[in-house]
């Protein structure tokens, strides 16, 4: 499908964030595949097959929608641990490429190295409309991917706004830990 669409389905998505918020109700922790983050409520969780680089695999999404952001978390099977310096280039442009296309937003800045100990990638992206900040790691045979959507653009929000959103992003972000399942 065409990039602007995917855009569209995004900005419309925080267009009814009125209709379709959730309180915050204090934090609430899943646990999943050894994954374990907390969202500022209660996430909405789904399951689908879809076919990745290594073949087809399960994606576990969950989400929680405030009323000017929206938190997800997609945990899949990676099909292999990280093999190497030129395996992680590889990885973090196949996300890179993946973003842009299916956000039709684009890089604003991003970082790669280690979040919480773990190799991976963060970035930041920003439409007219919407902001999202990503978080790609890269755990055993998992690939974690976090995205937040932030109603506005950061770069024009009042410096009070914009830390104000960086901060939620940040303790979602920041909050993530994992055990290898047994």
């Amino acid at each position: 499908m065409h990039r602007s669409f995917h855009f569209c389905v995004l900005i419309m998505s925080l267009a009814v964030f009125s209709s379709a918020q959730k309180t915050a109700v204090g934090p609430f922790e899943i646990n999943e595949a050894g994954v374990k983050v907390k969202f500022p409520g209660k996430p909405d969780r789904s399951a689908a097959v879809v076919d990745t680089w290594y073949g087809k695999g399960t994606v576990i999404t969950f989400m929680f929608q405030s009323t000017d952001r929206i938190f997800r978390l997609s945990i899949a099977d990676a099909g292999s641990p990280l093999l190497g310096d030129d395996d992680f280039k590889t990885r973090l442009d196949v996300v890179e490429k993946g973003e842009t296309a299916q956000w039709g937003v684009p890089v604003a800045k991003q970082k790669r190295g280690e979040f919480l100990g773990l190799r991976g990638r963060e970035a930041v992206l920003e439409g007219s409309t919407v902001s999202l900040i990503t978080r790609a790691l890269f755990v055993d045979t998992k690939f974690v991917y976090f995205t937040v959507f932030i109603k506005g653009k950061l770069s024009s929000m009042t410096a009070a706004d914009a830390d104000a959103a960086r901060k939620s992003v940040d303790e979602f972000l920041d909050s993530f830990a994992y055990s290898k399942p047994k």
